[in-house]
């Protein structure tokens, strides 16, 4: 990114501005998950909600593609990958989450008009031993796309970015279901299983519901920490995770840090605060109501906080390697389909000794 913003043109405003947006969004929903797997503290009538939830939830039933070279058996259930076997892990549960951008919607095309899906995450959490693992997806990675008008008729599909697929929905969930559907085909048809979908202003309404949260305190210009601690809440919270001196070449891992302590001490804080008071996840998640939508329903949260408690706080974050390309107006993420499709295997799949 340019130092010089002042002479940035429309174009390198409006990625610049993309940028932040996303790097926001991403701790949103780092959040967001947290909050959800403690919502079992406060629920109630918890055996059959679960025993419901596991059963709308299971992947009895698998049916994946491969790239070249690998060899499938009963459609995906037994993988024959090099010199190695792997079984597919049925245990395993996927959540996609997106952070929603409907203000630039201009940006979507003449048939676009349900806003950008503009961070993206994907979470894997395992029932066998209560495991979550996070893989981050680039929001430009190129995909095949359905396109429909606002009345939900298809009109086409179209290579383009993967958050763009938010914008042919005639609805908030016809748009999360065509994400997970170019997702899903993506990831050689690997099962999504439910979405959820949040808006960006929810990390200014998370902060001051809790009171604010206790970081390490940066100098003016975040370039290093002062060895002290600073409670940050409302606009300074998004300040503190969204900052960073454009003039040091690598402040970005500086500002890395500063999210991930952040992440951190709003999953302690959140922890702490139910000890005092078992409704304060209930809390939390209600004071999303009008900044989220999902197809998650009580019995569904009921089970995957249960299961998913304690992996929350030891989750692996994983990014989809590939390569940023200029297209003809916007960026393009060329997705590495070797390594997506090792990370597939490593992710939801047991390598048989």
């Amino acid at each position: 990114m340019s130092k010089r913003s002042e002479a940035l043109n429309p174009d390198e405003r409006k990625r610049k501005k993309s940028k932040t947006r996303k790097i926001v969004l991403w701790v949103v929903l780092s959040i967001l998950i947290i909050i959800v797997a403690l919502i079992v503290a406060a629920a109630v009538t918890v055996g059959v909600l679960y025993n419901k939830g596991k059963v709308s939830m299971s992947n009895e039933e698998i049916k994946v593609t491969a790239p070249e070279g690998v060899t499938l058996i009963d459609d995906g259930a037994e993988v024959h990958y090099k010199d190695g076997k792997y079984n597919f892990n049925k245990n395993l549960i996927s959540i996609l989450i997106m952070g929603v951008d409907k203000e630039n919607l201009e940006d979507v095309g003449e048939e676009g008009y349900n806003g950008q899906a503009d961070a993206l995450f994907l979470l894997v959490a395992d029932t066998s031993n209560g495991e979550v693992d996070l893989i981050n997806i680039s929001r430009d990675s190129m995909v095949n796309v359905d396109v429909y008008t606002p009345d939900g008729t298809y009109v086409t599909n179209r290579r383009m970015q993967l958050c763009l697929a938010y914008a042919y929905g005639k609805d908030e969930e016809a748009s999360a279901v065509n994400v997970m559907k170019s997702l899903s085909e993506l990831m050689y048809g690997i099962p999504i299983n439910s979405y959820l979908t949040l808006d960006i202003a929810a990390v200014r309404l998370l902060t001051e519901a809790v009171g604010g949260v206790d970081v390490p305190e940066y100098t003016e210009n975040y370039s290093k920490p002062t060895g002290r601690t600073v409670t940050v809440s409302g606009t300074d919270a998004v300040k503190y995770i969204r900052q960073r001196n454009t003039d040091v070449l690598d402040s970005n891992l500086n500002r890395m840090e500063r999210q991930k302590a952040f992440i951190r001490a709003f999953a302690a804080k959140v922890v702490e605060l139910t000890k005092r008071d078992i409704r304060t996840p209930v809390n939390l998640y209600n004071s999303l109501d009008g900044y989220m939508y999902t197809d998650i329903g009580l019995d569904e949260a009921t089970y995957l906080a249960a299961e998913f408690m304690h992996g929350v706080s030891d989750m692996e974050y994983y990014s989809i390697k590939g390569e940023v390309v200029k297209g003809e107006s916007f960026a393009e993420y060329h997705i590495d389909t070797q390594a997506l499709y090792e990370l597939i295997l490593q992710i939801f799949y047991t390598k048989v000794e």
